[in-house]
């Protein structure tokens, strides 16, 4: 529980690190005026997959003819528990949604996790993602 609450503190607090932003308006891009704060949108968190040289070898294993492991294909599920990103991870952004937003805005888009989604306004993403929409 005390490791959920730091790493959610430090995710509040790295979300208002700009990691890059342009000097000027992109060659092409025409700013026009600020998305209007009532407006819905739908945020996507992506969590990262464990695994993922696991789920390589497997899936080459599997395709590969004379592997002792060809043919042996896995279920949606093996694949799902295989790539499910770390408990600590997912603690921490269900702790941060939950935190944020009211238990039906919060989605979970996949079995293993790894993307979870929240219906809410430009207004109230600007607030949490310490930006302005466009």
């Amino acid at each position: 529980m005390l490791y959920s609450i730091l790493t959610a503190a430090l995710f509040a607090v790295s979300s208002s690190l700009v990691i890059d932003r342009p000097d000027t308006i992109v060659q092409g891009w025409t700013e026009i005026q600020r998305t209007d704060p009532n407006k819905p949108i739908k945020l996507t968190f992506a969590l990262r997959n464990e695994n993922v040289e696991l789920l390589h070898k497997t899936l080459m294993d599997v395709s590969t003819p004379g592997n002792p492991e060809y043919g042996n294909h896995k279920t949606v599920e093996e694949l799902y528990e295989m790539t499910r990103p770390s408990i600590p991870a997912i603690d921490t952004v269900q702790d941060y949604l939950y935190m944020h937003f009211d238990v039906d805005q919060i989605i979970r888009e996949t079995p293993n996790d790894d993307l979870w989604s929240v219906n809410t306004n430009i207004g109230r993403a600007e607030q949490l993602l310490n930006c302005e929409y466009y």
